[in-house]
């Protein structure tokens, strides 16, 4: 009886494991940000922004963007190559190693970005702006989060 179980659990797994083809998926891209009146400019009032930190916050933000955009548009060619490579029947380990590896350098790359334009909005914020960016930040993605939930 306990041997049934456990191929039944093995069999379940593989069948969700094999059900999820995870290198199929496109990786994230940030939305684009529509014409108009930045997101900067409503933070301004809530934050209580001096027009020199508006500035700085609108420059750092589109230097972030460009960086970014570049780096997910190569990132969605490794991945483009990556499921190519992995519907050849005659596939192997060592031939997708390469495009891996460049996918986890784009992601590593992708990431410091996103570090260093945390570290450039605490240089133009004072810290009580910045303690209030990051609360108003926190609700902002738990709020993106319940939505995604609720979309599956």
């Amino acid at each position: 009886m306990e041997r049934k179980i456990k191929t039944f659990f093995l069999s379940l797994g593989m069948v969700f494991f094999l059900g999820f083809p995870l290198y199929a998926r496109e990786p994230f891209e940030p939305k684009q940000h529509r014409e108009g009146e930045p997101r900067w400019k409503k933070l301004a009032k809530i934050l209580n922004l001096t027009e020199e930190q508006q500035q700085k916050l609108e420059e750092n933000s589109k230097k972030q963007r460009e960086k970014t955009s570049e780096l997910f548009k190569a990132l969605k060619e490794e991945h483009r190559k990556l499921r190519k490579e992995l519907e050849r029947k005659d596939v192997r380990k060592e031939d997708i190693r390469p495009i891996v590896d460049n996918i986890k350098s784009l992601q590593a790359k992708l990431l410091e970005q996103k570090i260093e334009g945390i570290f450039a909005v605490k240089e133009i914020l004072t810290p009580e702006q910045f303690t209030k960016f990051q609360e108003i930040s926190q609700k902002r993605m738990k709020h993106k989060e319940r939505d995604w939930r609720k979309s599956k």
